[in-house]
């Protein structure tokens, strides 16, 4: 239960800094685990990189500006 816990505060920073810079190492820091593990781990658990879901995120984001600037 406590790597969930982890887990889900690795991805509140994560969406906390996502149009800004962010650490990689801050983000496995908080999930407990290392760089590499918490790489390999988001990507079995999304189906995605951490990288592609960031630019998804951030297209996400974008469009719902644009949409709102209408």
């Amino acid at each position: 239960m406590e790597m969930l816990k982890s887990l889900n505060n690795a991805m509140e920073y994560l969406e906390a800094h996502l149009c800004a810079e962010w650490d990689p190492g801050k983000v496995a820091e908080i999930a407990c685990v290392s760089a590499d593990s918490f790489l390999r781990f988001f990507s079995y658990m999304t189906g995605m990189s951490l990288m592609e879901y960031i630019r998804r995120r951030r297209l996400t984001l974008a469009a719902q500006e644009l949409n709102c600037s209408k």
